[in-house]
């Protein structure tokens, strides 16, 4: 999905007449930044809640929650600091 289609001032114009507002854009990207970091957290926290009981009945999965822990707490990391993209 291209942030075209997220923004409202690019949704109205046509692609020839399309004038890119830098804010708007930034603004959108912080907040799609922002609802992600939130999400991953909540996965993270509520696997970290689960993660004694589980190691104790089955450590299989026990390690799988790590990885996915880890996983999430990586793509925060990302996220936080901004960039654009994972291959530079």
């Amino acid at each position: 999905m291209s942030m075209s289609l997220l923004s409202r001032e690019r949704a109205t114009e046509s692609p020839a007449r399309a004038v890119v507002n830098p804010n708007a854009e930034a603004t959108t990207h912080a907040m799609l930044r922002g609802i992600g970091v939130v999400m991953l957290l909540s996965i993270a926290v509520i696997h970290v809640v689960q993660l004694v009981p589980t190691f104790q009945q089955l450590p299989l999965l026990g390690i799988a929650y790590l990885i996915l822990i880890a996983g999430a707490v990586g793509v925060v990391a990302h996220l936080v600091r901004g960039t654009t993209s994972f291959v530079h």
